[in-house]
């Protein structure tokens, strides 16, 4: 993925890291600053100075948990929280004082989750960064196969696998939607995107399918342009022989880069399958939807995955800079 890590360092983006009390995260940090492809402010609550020359930040300061507490209390107004709780809250999950910080300003993205739950990092983004324009938050994975002839030299983008548990028809659509704006962002590649189901071109029935389908019809209304189909399995989806029996006269199937997923669980299970059993490398969840950057990490990554999310958080951060 070198091309990444390359337009990254064109424009380093200015990133937290709230995690730096972690092995792996320190790791990364050293080489992300070596490769240029990040400016991070890092939090690190040690006595030992282990990050000389990086800009850190003990986010267990009275003085940051006092300033925070007090944003995150006006943020969530309606919830009447006392001080006392978005103090206990900031000092049990520190992602939400760096959420707090770029949502301020103070950066122009964040990347946590080594040392957190997803629910804990979505809980931060979501409350704290928001939606774009009051859309869905949703997230993706970067997946590098390694296997050249599928996808897009064997990358894809597979959503929803980490936040959206059931999604409907719309909010499928949005999640299409959006990955396939990522994937053009980040490859300069048309995307070609399968919405997958057990079920391809009516070879099957179900709610899960009419779901499906009117998600088709939803994001095609929305976005003309996109060249997107469904419902597909998903060999069908991604191996032109298998398409060419299954959907002749689809654009998309054999050639599917982008990956949606009918629900949570079958989005989960297929990365980590597909993460475990095969030499492919995956990146994220990157959210979606989201007025900052932001990007989780699986508990299980290793620093070299923290570095190229990097790369890919400070891409995004760059367009966003650009208002794309």
């Amino acid at each position: 993925m070198n091309s990444l890590l390359e337009k990254a360092s064109k424009r380093p983006a200015r990133i937290i890291f709230p995690e730096g009390d972690d092995e792996r995260v320190a790791s990364a940090l050293f080489k992300i600053r070596d490769l240029n492809i990040a400016q991070p402010l890092v939090f690190y609550h040690g006595k030992e100075n282990r990050y000389s020359g990086f800009d850190v930040l003990d986010p267990y300061q009275d003085e940051v948990l006092d300033k925070y507490a007090g944003l995150y209390g006006e943020l969530r107004k309606p919830q009447n929280l006392s001080k006392d709780k978005t103090k206990s809250l900031l000092k049990s999950n520190q992602v939400f004082t760096a959420a707090l910080m770029v949502r301020e300003g103070l950066a122009d993205a964040l990347i946590a989750g080594a040392a957190h739950a997803t629910k804990d990092v979505a809980r931060a983004v979501i409350h704290c960064l928001g939606p774009e324009s009051g859309g869905l938050v949703s997230s993706c994975f970067l997946m590098d196969t390694m296997v050249q002839e599928f996808g897009y030299n064997g990358k894809f983008i597979f959503a929803d696998c980490g936040v959206i548990v059931s999604p409907n028809s719309e909010q499928l659509a949005e999640i299409a939607i959006n990955s396939g704006e990522l994937f053009k962002v980040l490859f300069e590649q048309e995307p070609c995107i399968a919405i997958l189901s057990y079920s391809t071109k009516g070879s099957a029935s179900g709610d899960t399918v009419d779901k499906i389908r009117e998600a088709l019809e939803i994001t095609k209304k929305k976005n003309p342009q996109l060249n997107i189909d469904g419902e597909m399995q998903a060999d069908a989806a991604i191996v032109r022989e298998v398409a060419k029996i299954k959907c002749p006269n689809s654009t998309v199937a054999g050639r599917a880069n982008v990956l949606i997923f009918p629900d949570l669980n079958s989005g989960n299970i297929c990365y980590k399958l597909v993460d475990r059993l095969t030499k492919a490398r995956a990146l994220g969840p990157i959210f979606l939807g989201t007025k900052y950057p932001a990007s989780d990490l699986s508990r299980g990554c290793d620093s070299e995955e923290i570095v190229l999310v990097t790369a890919v958080i400070s891409i995004m951060a760059q367009l966003k800079s650009k208002g794309l």
